[in-house]
């Protein structure tokens, strides 16, 4: 269960970045380094930490599902994100874009947006928000492919 204090202990600490989930890894890119206010430019340090996941994940087969976040304000009149959900989907297409110039293969990335539905903050005071404006990079260690799957129909996708 996630604690929302910064003097939490165990799994939801202060800044936790990686935990463990089901057959995968999830990496936050948030905590100290996080995306401004409305924005889905990435940092000097949201690219510091991507190069670490890169460096990685490089000469692994893992799947790679990038998962962005916003917060719940409404976005700014003159803003180039429609919503929420199309800011997160943003934040996630440009970290997929800077992991596939780090020579990681387009087919391993999935994207993904989830708006403000999964804050990693339950809050309303706009000065703690920072944490939720996020992208995770789940890193998959199992899948489950078509020559794996028995007796069911299988529908390729384009």
């Amino acid at each position: 269960m996630k604690r929302s204090s910064r003097r939490a202990r165990g799994p939801g600490g202060k800044n936790t970045t990686v935990r463990r989930i089901h057959h995968g890894t999830i990496v936050t890119l948030g905590g100290p380094a996080v995306f401004r206010r409305f924005d889905a430019t990435l940092s000097r340090e949201l690219k510091a930490q991507l190069d670490i996941i890169a460096r990685v994940v490089a000469n692994k087969p893992n799947r790679l599902i990038i998962r962005g976040h916003a917060t719940p304000e409404a976005l700014p009149a003159d803003s180039p994100y429609r919503d929420p959900t199309d800011l997160s989907f943003a934040r996630a297409r440009n970290v997929a874009r800077y992991f596939i110039q780090k020579g990681i293969d387009p087919k391993r990335i999935y994207v993904s947006a989830v708006g403000a539905s999964e804050p990693w903050m339950l809050t309303k005071r706009k000065d703690m928000q920072n944490q939720n404006r996020r992208v995770d990079v789940f890193v998959i260690d199992s899948y489950i492919s078509a020559s794996q799957l028995s007796g069911g129909a299988v529908e390729s996708l384009p």
